[in-house]
């Protein structure tokens, strides 16, 4: 027998539901009706980061320190002389020294650096650190690999963070040895880093990437990305080469708080602590715009059996009066399959491609995500998810409820604590999801060909007549209230089962499933649908079929 929580029905729609909160919604008014249409977003045509953005992130202003202070902070660092590590030559002084040439040479790896800069070398709270480090002309030997860097920039480390930097590149043991203790609250940051022209070379693979770059303006807390130019060739065990294209991209004025929560969440981690709803969003503005914005650039992968092209990615939020409107948009991504593979699961795929009458698949999606605060509700708009003469699926919902979820969570976690129980915990978090309610949902796919595609491939597939096969799935229709328990299954099949009967009938017609409970439905009442005895009225769900 099935149960609303194990049927697949169920568990997709709790599933939508619970991302759709945490994601967007749809307009409240909409009882399911019409079908859904989303308007496909335009192109926002964002330009990637001028070189001067991220500039700025390295700027560290000039340091007066005494060479006393100086020296104290390299013994600490092990730069005041050779070790593992060693160079050809040292010069400098109160602070500021340049390395030339040094090496560091173990049985598993050679490490070579043509000059490491160290700027700003001083004790900050009886902590050794630095301003910036500046290395030149790196190469890794280890093995059948090898690393190559043009350069690389670190600035405004914490001194936890110098610590293991300076360690990393001077120990035969690398970080096995590291004797660094951080105390709990202790941060380990690092303002900006920048690698440039990385080189990689071994029997299975050659790539290059142009460059990384991250930094972050503490004093808003923002941070600036950017992922240049990669390429990579890979050949694997059956001796099939594959190449990697991709022209990179950038991240502009990035939300600094859920990284730096995110760090501190999995220290607790590793100090035993447990990770609940409350720690991990508790303190958080669940409603700040996750960046200002970004730009993906086109890519390709390909060998001889497929290739998948992209042409980018982009996304842009903006916050007006405690409302944040974040917009989505990709360009066309194209999967073509050009010959079958060796391996089974391979030539599957290809013969399933090839019979659904493809030569190729595109694909686009678009999005639409509004947060307002003062409402503590989240809705996503315009939802799109289109496949070229295949299907176009639209979607929308509604919530709220986040913040007042994420409070009840730091309340619930307040009270557990190490031998708190598994049980006790998925109780705990249940509880705090009684506070996330689910407003409206709907969903409309238009069948553009995809019917008509399926079809013949289950008839090749099971050797029989399209008709045949849509009488095989009146019946089972038919069969499936049946079986269920309770009255919402029950309903929830039988109107749903007779849409997609209908929807499979009729080619070009257009499916909609809406969920509108006349009132906020909570992520907790869909989970225990079953245990609670959910009625259908407060669900509000409903299928239908309409035409073109």
């Amino acid at each position: 027998m099935m149960t609303f929580r194990k049927s697949l029905l169920s568990t997709a729609l709790i599933a939508v539901a619970s991302t759709s909160l945490l994601m967007g919604g749809c307009n409240g008014k909409d009882k399911g009706e019409h079908a859904l249409i989303s308007a496909e977003a335009a192109p926002l045509g964002l330009k990637s980061l001028d070189e001067k953005v991220f500039a700025r992130h390295f700027d560290v202003a000039p340091r007066t320190v005494s060479d006393e202070e100086a020296n104290l902070a390299l013994k600490a660092l092990s730069m005041d002389k050779e070790s593992d590590l060693t160079w050809q030559s040292k010069a400098g002084e109160k602070g500021n020294y340049v390395y030339n040439n040094l090496q560091f040479e173990s049985d598993e790896e050679t490490i070579t650096i043509g000059q490491a800069e160290l700027l700003g070398v001083h004790m900050q709270d009886g902590e050794a650190t630095f301003d910036r480090v500046n290395f030149e002309d790196i190469t890794v030997s280890e093995d059948e690999v090898s690393f190559g860097i043009k350069a690389i920039s670190l600035a405004r480390p914490s001194p936890k963070m110098a610590q293991l930097i300076m360690h990393a590149i001077q120990r035969a043991d690398g970080l096995d040895d590291l004797d660094i203790e951080i105390d709990e609250g202790e941060e380990m940051s690092l303002g900006a880093v920048s690698i440039n022209q990385v080189s990689i070379k071994s029997d299975e693979a050659t790539g290059t990437i142009e460059q990384i770059v991250w930094g972050t303006d503490e004093a808003f807390q923002k941070g600036d990305a950017k992922f240049g130019n990669m390429d990579f060739t890979i050949t694997d065990k059956n001796d099939v080469t594959t190449t990697f294209s991709f022209e990179g991209g950038t991240a502009r004025g990035l939300n600094m708080e859920p990284y730096k929560k995110l760090s501190k969440d999995l220290k607790a981690a590793g100090l035993g602590q447990s990770l609940g709803l409350g720690s991990m969003f508790g303190g958080m503005n669940v409603f700040a715009k996750p960046y200002d914005d970004f730009t993906i650039g086109q890519g390709t992968l390909k060998n001889e059996f497929f290739s998948f092209d992209f042409k980018g990615f982009e996304g842009q939020a903006k916050e007006k009066n405690g409302v944040t409107t974040i917009t989505q948009v990709s360009k066309p991504m194209t999967l073509k399959l050009l010959s079958q593979p060796k391996s089974s699961n391979g030539a599957r795929a290809f013969e399933t491609f090839k019979s659904l009458g493809f030569d190729s698949m595109t694909f686009k999606t678009s999005q639409t995500q509004i947060m307002d605060k003062a409402k503590d509700q989240i809705r996503l708009e315009n939802g799109l998810f289109e496949m070229e003469d295949g299907f176009r699926l639209n979607y929308a919902y509604e919530g709220e409820g986040l913040a007042a979820m994420v409070k009840a969570a730091e309340r619930e976690e307040a009270n557990l604590n190490e031998d708190t129980s598994p049980a006790m915990q998925m109780q705990s978090t249940l509880k705090s999801l009684e506070a996330l309610k689910l407003q409206s949902l709907k969903v409309s796919l238009e069948d553009k060909s995809i019917v008509e595609r399926a079809l013949k491939l289950a008839s090749e597939m099971f050797g029989q007549s399209p008709d045949m096969l849509k009488k095989q799935m009146k019946m089972a229709v038919m069969a499936a209230p049946i079986m269920a328990e309770g009255k919402l299954e029950k309903s929830i099949l039988s109107e749903l089962g007779s849409a997609v009967v209908e929807f499979v009938e009729n080619d070009g017609e257009t499916l909609t499933i809406s969920v509108n409970p006349p009132k906020p439905l909570s992520i907790t009442s869909l989970i225990e649908a079953k245990e609670s005895n959910l009625a259908p009225e407060e669900l509000g769900f409903s299928a239908s079929v309409s035409e073109k």
